[in-house]
């Protein structure tokens, strides 16, 4: 979808707005061209987008990038707190104990508690550190949980100004960072993104 929105108006639509503008205007359609094709895209776009969802209504998911295959399920666990709880060992306790009585291993019990605690400390870390004003009413975490054939799925997201806790330099003399570095070692797979205007970490641990 990144190739299509980036290539398509200046490959496709370019080429054509250039041809039919020159032909009645001259070296003018030639900078309106240039300048309209991503509107006239946008324009062909959004009914094409409508038309395929059969609604007006846009989803948060879609906005946040949630793969369909997990945005369609029922998370297992949905749990919210506040960004800047500084105690949150019992939250991860929590989740082990639940994924040890729904069938877990221990072990992955264990690494989705442990991948969950690191990186939602991590962010509120984040947040005491820069002490960035954020309205109470949204100075929110959301936690869920996910189960796929292969894998368990985390995903934590906070509203913020935008902050990316896997962009670092490893220093083994560097603590602040170890429980992250961990993280990454263990999980099958940690991935950030950020979309209107919240934080996004889906964290993989293999069953």
């Amino acid at each position: 979808m990144s190739l299509a929105f980036s290539l398509i108006p200046d490959s496709v639509v370019m080429p054509i707005t250039i041809f039919f503008l020159t032909k009645t205007m001259g070296y003018t359609g030639t900078w309106l061209a240039y300048g309209s094709c991503e509107t006239i895209f946008f324009l062909f776009m959004i009914p094409v987008f409508l038309l395929r969802r059969r609604t007006l209504r846009l989803s948060v998911d879609d906005i946040l990038f949630l793969d369909r295959d997990i945005r369609d399920n029922v998370p297992m666990k949905d749990i919210t707190i506040r960004c800047r709880d500084t105690d949150i060992s019992g939250l991860s306790e929590d989740i082990q104990r639940f994924l040890n009585d729904n069938g877990a291993a221990p072990r992955t019990a264990y690494m989705c508690a442990l991948c969950m605690e690191e990186l939602a400390a991590d962010f509120i870390s984040h947040s005491l550190i820069t002490k960035e004003k954020i309205d109470e009413n949204r100075e929110l975490m959301d936690i869920k949980l996910f189960s796929d054939d292969g894998f368990f799925r985390m995903i934590i997201r906070n509203i913020s100004g935008s902050y990316n806790p896997l962009d670092f330099t490893y220093d083994p003399e560097d603590y602040s960072k170890i429980g992250v570095h961990m993280a990454q070692r263990v999980a099958k797979a940690i991935n950030y993104s950020y979309a209107y205007k919240m934080n996004i970490i889906t964290i993989d641990v293999g069953k």
